[in-house]
Formats: C-alpha cells, structure tokens, sequence
C-alpha cells in the first residue's frame, strides 16, 4: 500500500469510508459482523485511514467501527465530523458548529469510537450562523488538549479554507495541522506559495505578500450567488484585518474598503 502526507499526516493512499455500513444505503446496518470483517480485511491490506461521523446512523457507524478498531487503534487514522448533529438544540441533521456544540461532540465521538483521541476532526458542513474562526478556535482548544490532533473541512467553499490558513498561520492555533482541505486550487500555487514557504515562521510574512494572497482568494467565481459571495469576501475582510491589518490597509488603500 502506498501512503501520502495530508500536511504531517500520514495516510494510506487508499481510504476506507465506513457510511454505507450503517447509514444512506439499502441494507446498511443489516449485517455489523460483515462489516467490522470488511475493516479487519482493509486494514490487513494495508488501509490505515478509517472515515465516520457522528451523523452516520446517526452514531452507530462511529460505534461500529469503534468494535472493528478494538485492539487495532493504533494501526489507524480515524477521521470522523461533526456539525451536522446540534446536540444543544434541534438534534440530527441540523447545521450546528458552535463552539458549545463542538465541545459536546466530541465527547460522544470518543465515547462511541472507543479512543482517547480523534486523528482528523473536521467540520462536516458550514453553518452559517457561526464565523469559521469561532469553530476552528474550538477544535484548537480540542488540540490543545489532545483529543484532536488535526483539524479538517468538508464541502466548505474555498474562502473558508483561506480563513483557517489564515488563522493557523497567523495566530499559532496549538498544535493545528489544517489537513484535508480542497481550495479548488486557489491555495496551492501562485500568492499562496508565501503562506507555505512561512509556515514555521508566519510573523516573517509581509504585509505584501499577504495582500497579494488575499486578494487572489477573491476572484470567486466559482461562487454563483452574489449575497453568497459577498458574504464570504465579509467575513475576509475580518479576520484579515484582525490578523493583518497593515495588509489590511494596503488592500483599502489599493482596492476601497470593500475588497
């Protein structure tokens, strides 16, 4: 089996997504004991990477593959989400990624998965009651006290990923790793080139260099909706300038205050 590195974590290039064990398919949740052989045979083919979350079922695919990872918790990466379950207040499928509500999350993920330890926590789908920066600051303190060790998003447009690199890079966020995140390619070559090469030191960024950044993060085309993408250029424009606000100024002075 080949592996890759999601930043410093190490995977098996080959994943197993455990869902259709307990959740979302015909037959799912039919047969546990099928299903906990199927995660022995893929990690004695080599899988290391396991993916849940507490949504599936909802819960009982994290209890599943809590069985199947019983003596074995060391061989695996486990990745599991949270944010589509409110666990204080409308329950299962609600969009909740509070701070409140990540704390009471994670509990019922370790309980259920059986570990001390989650390997990847991330962020099953945006809520937009919640600035990004309010949820990802949460899972920090989750870092910070062991229970995550890295940190990812599912399914969030590109600028919510930028806010994270932005935050990770800018406000040492403890022990923050962003793993797992798509930016459609807007953070992986050209402006953003200056956050990478800075990550071990981000106060040596220049206010230039992260003007430039930003400003590459806002040709978002691939946002349809106006009010969409407005919003989203809003909620830059904070943290930018709460992180950087002499880039902040130079990108006043240089596009008006609505950039």
């Amino acid at each position: 089996m080949k592996h890759v590195k999601l930043g410093d974590l190490e995977v098996s290039r080959i994943g197993l997504g455990a869902m259709g064990m307990s959740f979302g398919y015909t037959g799912a949740g039919q047969d546990d004991a099928e299903s906990i052989r199927t995660i022995h045979r893929a990690l004695d083919l080599g899988v290391t990477f396991i993916d849940t979350a507490e949504i599936y079922g909802p819960y009982t695919n994290e209890e599943l593959v809590g069985r199947a990872l019983k003596g074995r918790r060391d061989q695996v990466v486990v990745a599991t989400k949270f944010g589509f379950v409110s666990h204080v207040g409308a329950g299962p499928g609600s969009l909740d990624s509070s701070p409140a509500n990540v704390r009471a999350a994670v509990e019922g993920s370790l309980r259920r998965l059986g570990t001390d330890y989650i390997d990847l926590y991330y962020q099953h789908r945006v809520d937009p009651d919640t600035p990004i920066e309010d949820t990802i600051g949460a899972v920090a303190e989750l870092v910070g006290q062991g229970k995550v060790r890295h940190i990812g998003l599912s399914e969030a447009f590109f600028l919510q990923h930028s806010v994270v690199l932005l935050l990770a890079y800018t406000e040492s966020l403890p022990g923050a790793t962003i793993n797992a995140v798509n930016t459609n390619g807007h953070a992986e070559g050209g402006p953003a080139t200056a956050l990478r090469a800075h990550e071990s030191n981000p106060a040596s960024l220049n206010a230039d260099q992260v003007a430039e950044y930003v400003w590459a993060l806002l040709d978002i085309r691939s946002v349809s909706a106006e009010n969409q993408r407005e919003a989203l250029r809003a909620n830059h424009r904070r943290v930018v300038r709460r992180a950087y606000p002499e880039a902040a100024r130079k990108l006043d002075a240089a596009r008006g205050p609505d950039w």
